[in-house]
């Protein structure tokens, strides 16, 4: 991580806008960009255009969870040990925690939707719930 990206918390980072409204947690304040390594930003907007056009109603996304974003860039280690988190690095966010907490089985207890991980998995990007089947709500960039 560290060769590719730089240090732990001390990497370049760029604002990507959102192409779709987007709220913080579950709202009312929106967000207008994601805070991004600079080399998983255009991975990450063409990501979020492949789900403006596969979910294009305000409607569809809601229920997808895919505009409730939690977050993105946090300098912390994972929450199961002592190691960095990928939000460290600022390679991973975090969309409808209140619907796929990180012990929530997926596809049993989660419910980001399949759609979802797809999208992401065009831009290179995993979805825990699919990799690990916990922790939906976290997808992180493996091949920009």
């Amino acid at each position: 991580m560290e060769a590719f990206y730089g240090a732990a918390g001390h990497v370049e980072v760029v604002k990507i806008p959102v192409p779709y409204k987007m709220y913080l947690y579950d709202g009312p304040k929106t967000i207008e960009a994601i805070t991004v390594h600079k080399k998983a930003a255009k991975s990450l907007a063409k990501i979020l255009s492949l789900i403006k056009d596969r979910y294009p109603t305000e409607a569809e996304r809601n229920d997808a969870g895919i505009n409730k974003f939690f977050g993105s860039y946090v300098v912390r280690p994972m929450r199961t040990g002592k190691a960095w988190s990928k939000h460290a690095w600022a390679v991973a966010v975090d969309f409808d925690a209140n619907r796929n907490g990180l012990y929530s089985n997926w596809p049993n207890r989660s419910r980001m939707p399949l759609g979802v991980m797809e999208c992401f998995a065009q831009g290179g990007w995993l979805n825990l719930g699919w990799l690990i089947n916990r922790d939906a709500m976290h997808m992180e960039a493996t091949k920009i």
